[in-house]
Protein backbone atom coordinates (compact mmCIF):
# COMPACT_ATOMS: atom_id res chain seq x y z
CA UNK A 1 0.00 0.00 0.00
CA UNK A 2 2.86 2.35 0.79
CA UNK A 3 4.24 2.03 -2.74
CA UNK A 4 0.76 2.43 -4.27
CA UNK A 5 0.24 5.64 -2.27
CA UNK A 6 3.74 6.88 -3.19
CA UNK A 7 2.88 6.32 -6.87
CA UNK A 8 -0.47 8.13 -6.50
CA UNK A 9 1.14 11.08 -4.72
CA UNK A 10 3.69 11.27 -7.54
CA UNK A 11 0.89 11.49 -10.12
CA UNK A 12 -0.83 14.21 -8.13
CA UNK A 13 2.34 16.25 -7.61
CA UNK A 14 3.23 16.08 -11.30
CA UNK A 15 -0.18 17.34 -12.40
CA UNK A 16 -1.38 14.09 -14.00
CA UNK A 17 -4.82 14.54 -12.47
CA UNK A 18 -6.86 12.39 -14.85
CA UNK A 19 -4.46 9.48 -14.36
CA UNK A 20 -4.40 10.13 -10.61
CA UNK A 21 -8.18 9.90 -10.19
CA UNK A 22 -8.40 6.88 -12.49
CA UNK A 23 -5.82 4.98 -10.42
CA UNK A 24 -7.09 6.36 -7.09
CA UNK A 25 -10.37 4.49 -7.61
CA UNK A 26 -8.43 1.23 -7.99
CA UNK A 27 -5.77 1.63 -5.29
CA UNK A 28 -7.43 3.27 -2.26
CA UNK A 29 -9.23 0.74 -0.04
CA UNK A 30 -12.25 3.03 0.42
CA UNK A 31 -13.06 2.67 -3.29
CA UNK A 32 -12.38 -1.07 -3.47
CA UNK A 33 -14.84 -3.91 -3.46
CA UNK A 34 -14.44 -5.54 -0.02
CA UNK A 35 -14.40 -8.95 -1.74
CA UNK A 36 -11.37 -7.89 -3.78
CA UNK A 37 -9.69 -6.15 -0.83
CA UNK A 38 -10.32 -9.22 1.33
CA UNK A 39 -11.54 -7.33 4.40
CA UNK A 40 -13.61 -4.34 5.39
CA UNK A 41 -12.66 -1.24 3.39
CA UNK A 42 -12.49 0.57 6.74
CA UNK A 43 -9.36 -1.43 7.55
CA UNK A 44 -6.45 0.44 6.04
CA UNK A 45 -3.68 -2.06 6.72
CA UNK A 46 -0.07 -1.11 6.11
CA UNK A 47 0.86 -4.73 5.55
CA UNK A 48 -0.84 -8.13 5.67
CA UNK A 49 0.68 -11.28 7.12
CA UNK A 50 1.06 -13.72 4.18
CA UNK A 51 -0.48 -17.18 4.03
CA UNK A 52 2.97 -18.74 4.49
CA UNK A 53 3.54 -16.97 7.82
CA UNK A 54 4.66 -19.60 10.36
CA UNK A 55 1.97 -18.46 12.81
CA UNK A 56 -1.37 -19.58 11.36
CA UNK A 57 -3.27 -17.33 13.78
CA UNK A 58 -2.04 -14.15 12.04
CA UNK A 59 -2.11 -15.31 8.42
CA UNK A 60 -4.18 -12.80 6.43
CA UNK A 61 -4.39 -10.31 9.30
CA UNK A 62 -3.69 -6.69 8.57
CA UNK A 63 -1.30 -4.64 10.63
CA UNK A 64 -0.79 -0.90 10.83
CA UNK A 65 2.70 0.32 11.59
CA UNK A 66 3.04 3.59 13.47
CA UNK A 67 4.00 6.63 11.40
CA UNK A 68 3.85 4.73 8.15
CA UNK A 69 4.69 6.10 4.76
CA UNK A 70 1.20 5.26 3.54
CA UNK A 71 -0.25 7.46 6.29
CA UNK A 72 1.93 10.43 5.39
CA UNK A 73 1.20 9.98 1.69
CA UNK A 74 -2.54 9.73 2.34
CA UNK A 75 -2.42 12.97 4.33
CA UNK A 76 -0.34 14.67 1.62
CA UNK A 77 -2.81 13.56 -1.06
CA UNK A 78 -5.77 14.77 1.00
CA UNK A 79 -4.19 18.19 1.56
CA UNK A 80 -3.44 18.68 -2.15
CA UNK A 81 -6.84 17.39 -3.23
CA UNK A 82 -8.84 19.61 -0.90
CA UNK A 83 -6.64 22.69 -0.55
CA UNK A 84 -4.11 22.75 -3.38
CA UNK A 85 -0.35 23.13 -3.26
CA UNK A 86 -0.13 26.49 -1.44
CA UNK A 87 -2.86 27.58 0.95
CA UNK A 88 -1.16 30.79 2.05
CA UNK A 89 1.18 32.98 0.04
CA UNK A 90 2.83 36.28 0.79
CA UNK A 91 3.46 39.06 -1.71
CA UNK A 92 3.48 42.29 0.32
CA UNK A 93 0.46 40.88 2.18
CA UNK A 94 -0.80 37.49 3.29
CA UNK A 95 -3.22 35.74 0.94
CA UNK A 96 -5.39 32.67 1.58
CA UNK A 97 -6.48 30.83 -1.55
CA UNK A 98 -7.75 27.30 -2.07
CA UNK A 99 -7.05 25.44 -5.28
CA UNK A 100 -8.76 22.08 -4.83
CA UNK A 101 -8.04 19.21 -7.19
CA UNK A 102 -11.27 17.21 -7.16
CA UNK A 103 -13.43 15.43 -9.69
CA UNK A 104 -17.13 16.26 -9.83
CA UNK A 105 -18.06 12.90 -8.28
CA UNK A 106 -16.56 14.01 -4.95
CA UNK A 107 -19.39 16.54 -4.62
CA UNK A 108 -22.78 15.46 -3.27
CA UNK A 109 -25.60 17.75 -4.35
CA UNK A 110 -22.94 20.23 -5.44
CA UNK A 111 -21.24 20.39 -2.04
CA UNK A 112 -18.32 18.91 -0.16
CA UNK A 113 -17.18 19.82 3.35
CA UNK A 114 -14.18 19.27 5.60
CA UNK A 115 -12.43 20.73 8.63
CA UNK A 116 -9.43 23.02 8.29
CA UNK A 117 -7.03 23.41 11.21
CA UNK A 118 -9.35 21.19 13.26
CA UNK A 119 -11.86 23.99 13.88
CA UNK A 120 -12.84 25.74 10.64
CA UNK A 121 -15.75 24.20 8.70
CA UNK A 122 -14.99 24.58 5.00
CA UNK A 123 -17.66 23.91 2.38
CA UNK A 124 -17.17 24.03 -1.36
CA UNK A 125 -20.37 24.87 -3.21
CA UNK A 126 -20.27 24.13 -6.94
CA UNK A 127 -22.62 26.34 -8.94
CA UNK A 128 -22.18 24.04 -11.91
CA UNK A 129 -20.95 20.50 -12.38
CA UNK A 130 -17.32 19.97 -13.23
CA UNK A 131 -13.86 19.10 -12.03
CA UNK A 132 -11.72 21.65 -10.21
CA UNK A 133 -8.87 21.04 -12.65
CA UNK A 134 -8.41 20.85 -16.39
CA UNK A 135 -9.52 22.95 -19.29
CA UNK A 136 -13.08 23.73 -18.16
CA UNK A 137 -12.43 23.67 -14.44
CA UNK A 138 -14.65 25.21 -11.83
CA UNK A 139 -12.66 27.47 -9.54
CA UNK A 140 -13.15 29.68 -6.48
CA UNK A 141 -15.31 32.70 -7.27
CA UNK A 142 -15.99 33.95 -3.74
CA UNK A 143 -15.37 33.19 -0.08
CA UNK A 144 -17.92 33.64 2.70
CA UNK A 145 -16.08 33.95 6.01
CA UNK A 146 -17.99 33.52 9.27
CA UNK A 147 -16.21 34.76 12.36
CA UNK A 148 -16.26 33.65 15.99
CA UNK A 149 -18.52 36.63 16.79
CA UNK A 150 -21.07 35.24 14.20
CA UNK A 151 -20.48 38.12 11.76
CA UNK A 152 -19.85 37.11 8.16
CA UNK A 153 -18.69 38.65 4.93
CA UNK A 154 -18.41 37.50 1.34
CA UNK A 155 -15.31 38.51 -0.60
CA UNK A 156 -13.64 37.56 -3.88
CA UNK A 157 -10.10 37.36 -2.51
CA UNK A 158 -8.91 36.63 1.01
CA UNK A 159 -5.97 38.94 1.65
CA UNK A 160 -4.42 40.88 4.49
CA UNK A 161 -6.37 40.89 7.75
CA UNK A 162 -8.94 38.36 6.50
CA UNK A 163 -6.22 35.83 5.69
CA UNK A 164 -4.57 36.52 9.04
CA UNK A 165 -7.91 36.03 10.82
CA UNK A 166 -8.11 32.52 9.31
CA UNK A 167 -4.60 31.70 10.53
CA UNK A 168 -5.29 33.09 13.98
CA UNK A 169 -8.48 31.03 14.46
CA UNK A 170 -10.95 33.95 14.34
CA UNK A 171 -12.89 32.37 11.46
CA UNK A 172 -15.22 29.44 12.23
CA UNK A 173 -16.43 28.63 8.73
CA UNK A 174 -15.58 29.31 5.11
CA UNK A 175 -17.95 28.72 2.21
CA UNK A 176 -16.18 28.76 -1.11
CA UNK A 177 -18.39 29.22 -4.16
CA UNK A 178 -16.97 27.47 -7.20
CA UNK A 179 -18.02 28.32 -10.71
Amino acid sequence: MHMEFKYLLGLLKSGLYNEYFEDLKKAIPQFMDPKVYGRSILENSSFIAPSNNPNPNIQGKGFIARLTGSSSEAISMWIQMFLGKKLFTYNNQLEFKVNPILTSDFFKDGKISFKLFNHIDVTYIATKEGNTFGENKIKPMSYKLTYVNKESKTIETVIGKDALDIREGLVTSIEVTLG
